[in-house]
């Protein structure tokens, strides 16, 4: 009697390794005795490899899906206590088919594996790596157990293969959202300093930046960073009552927390211990906005004087007069009084409020500025360290 043994891993998108097994060892071949023994590579069956080989029990449960959702996960529990995970049971490459996006993906869902195994007696862990549609690192599956990533403004996240980089901060003299400019250069008195992470502290990667007047800025809503998001948002500028689609808007509560603002040149000069800086205005961002890219802003391409722009029209240059006694000023300079007004017209309060006896308290340069609204008037009360 001859012997044939048949080791098969999987046929990927056909049959399992178990399966494969199962007909072979269903062959009758006069004069030969076959067996057949699954195997697999840390892939897509792993789980069922030691299943068939070991015994055990399959433990099926609903996982965070590679892109979100929810999915159906499982992971194998052998006689001995020890758990098989395979990376491909809730991050496979068979649930990104139509979407080959590994940036976006997360092996969230395999913590989430690993963590109910080990909540469920587990004495020992075996992970399968293969057959993974993410590119993470392995970050998603250390966060679902319990490990915390935190971001520029130590919030918590999940990372991603396309997380992307901070390459700088930019200072302003506003702390807070309230009083920010709701769009960028309402305020071209408002001055901002570009301060460059580390790694991108290189001279040559402003060569030439000092020729163009304009940049654009590309963003973090570092304060707004939320999970979920609205399809459609409450503009304050249209009384908070009216909802508008949020790609209609430049509502920082996005599906990803990124802005763009225009912000005007002042110059490009270098520092002993910061590297280069870029000195800024028009500015409509809070101290310490991360930056996530910087592009030069081109007038033959990005100037449109034809543009409309719809709902937002009819609030062009609405501003409020300023009463402010030069007094209350003295603990600022020149530059630090300018932005101060500047703001102030533009009326930071949100529109739905009009109460004449509110006294509004804003931030700024380390003041805390006092003042009230009444017949487009707003007055000035005091300037407090």
């Amino acid at each position: 009697m001859k012997r044939c043994l048949v080791l098969s891993d999987s046929f990927k998108g056909t049959l399992s390794s178990p399966d494969i097994c199962r007909i072979a060892r269903s062959l009758h071949i006069p004069g030969w005795h076959i067996d057949a023994l699954p195997v697999a590579d840390g892939g897509e069956g792993t789980t069922d490899c030691f299943l068939d080989a070991c015994g055990g029990q399959r433990i099926a449960l609903p996982v965070s899906g590679p892109f979100g959702g929810t999915i159906d996960g499982f992971y194998g529990l052998l006689p001995d206590g020890t758990a098989v995970v395979e990376c491909a049971a809730a991050a496979g490459l068979h649930q990104a088919e139509g979407r080959p996006d590994p940036e976006a993906a997360t092996t969230y869902g395999v913590g989430q594996l690993l963590a109910h195994a080990l909540d469920h007696g587990a004495k020992r862990l075996i992970l399968g790596l293969g057959g993974s549609c993410t590119n993470d690192g392995g970050c998603g599956a250390a966060a679902a157990l319990g490990v915390e990533f935190l971001d520029q403004a130590d919030r918590t996240f999940v990372p991603v293969g396309g997380t992307l980089h901070r390459i700088a901060r930019i200072r302003t003299e506003l702390p807070e959202k309230f009083g920010v400019p709701r769009q960028s250069g309402l305020v071209p008195q408002l001055r901002g300093t570009i301060v460059f992470e580390p790694a991108y502290r290189n001279p040559d990667a402003l060569r030439g930046l000092e020729g163009f007047s304009h940049l654009w800025l590309i963003f973090q809503f570092h304060q707004a960073v939320r999970e979920g998001w609205s399809p459609t948002v409450r503009p304050p500028r249209l009384g908070g009552n009216r909802r508008m689609g949020v790609f209609a808007t430049r509502s920082p509560f996005r599906p990803n927390a990124i802005g763009l603002s225009c912000v005007k040149l002042e110059g490009v000069r270098q520092e002993e211990k910061l590297g280069p800086v870029l000195d800024v205005s028009g500015a409509d961002l809070v101290d310490g906005t991360p930056i996530l890219d910087i592009k030069p802003y081109l007038p033959y391409a990005d100037c449109h004087p034809e543009a409309t722009g719809g709902f937002t029209d009819p609030l062009d240059g609405q501003t409020l007069q300023v009463a402010c006694e030069e007094a209350l000023l003295a603990g600022l300079n020149e530059e630090q009084r300018a932005g101060l007004m500047g703001v102030l017209a533009c009326d930071p309060r949100p529109r739905y409020q009009e109460d004449p006896e509110r006294v509004y308290g804003l931030a700024f340069a380390g003041k805390n500025v006092r003042f009230t609204v009444q017949n487009g008037v707003l007055t000035v009360l005091a300037v407090e360290d």
